[in-house]
């Protein structure tokens, strides 16, 4: 039988979600739990990899094992098991051919970041010491939307196609900080974070709109703005 897990996880101090050599991995201590709990090697498969530093509020994963009769117990216990910075939240059956990768409709990132040196929260906060015009930074998102070529945004490309359909860019501030939302059908290695080093250029009127345009037509990651820092991102949600 398949079931789905819900993971939060505070990425600090591992080297991403997944599995290395000689690197402790958010998707490495999952399994290493659930082989204590079943006592049998058990591979778990995430709806997407997030970069070492970077967090999550809901990744999911989903693992084949035979019949559980008691779901909410083996949350329980897993929990017990794991390190107080990674949780699971629920664990429910899926059809066999459900795939969390393949099945999921939209993923949702946040970034936080504040222009306000914090004392507090430093793990979770990106602090960018510079004046920020929020109405200023939200007249480019329209560049962004919709389908296409993103491969001017990533790290590296793992995948053949490069084309990601942004459905929805938001920003708005909370007390001191200000929150980034971007929302697609899926996302490139490191692709959210050079999409926000790219927009904090523009804030800057370092590049302008054209320059923004020249970034996608090239398709060449030297051309887009840096990657902010890991810790201000959280993968927030995955639709089915």
């Amino acid at each position: 039988m398949r079931y789905l897990m819900e993971i939060e996880y505070d990425g600090t101090f591992y080297s991403g979600w997944q599995v290395q050599p000689h690197e402790i991995t958010i998707q490495g201590e999952v399994e290493d739990a659930l082989k204590i709990l079943f006592k049998k090697n058990i591979r778990i498969t995430g709806s997407g990899r997030t970069d070492a530093g970077v967090h999550a509020r809901k990744q999911f994963a989903h693992f084949d094992y035979e019949h559980i009769d008691d779901l909410i117990h083996i949350k329980k216990s897993l929990n017990g098991i794991l390190p107080r910075d990674i949780s699971i939240g629920k664990i429910r059956n899926v059809k066999k051919d459900f795939h969390t990768r393949y099945s999921a409709k939209f993923r949702t990132y946040k970034y936080f970041f504040t222009n306000e040196k914090p004392a507090i929260l430093t793990g979770h906060l990106y602090y960018w010491p510079y004046s920020f015009n929020i109405d200023h930074f939200k007249d480019v998102f329209h560049l962004f939307l919709g389908k296409k070529d993103y491969s001017s945004f990533a790290k590296k490309m793992e995948e053949k196609n490069a084309v990601v359909n942004i459905v929805d860019l938001h920003i708005k501030r909370k007390y001191s900080m200000y929150i980034f939302k971007i929302t697609g059908d899926h996302f490139l290695h490191g692709m959210v974070r050079s999409i926000m080093g790219t927009l904090l250029l523009y804030e800057r009127e370092k590049i302008d709109k054209k320059d923004i345009i020249r970034i996608f037509k090239g398709k060449n990651r030297e051309l887009a703005g840096p990657s902010v820092p890991p810790n201000g991102l959280i993968l927030w949600d995955v639709k089915y």
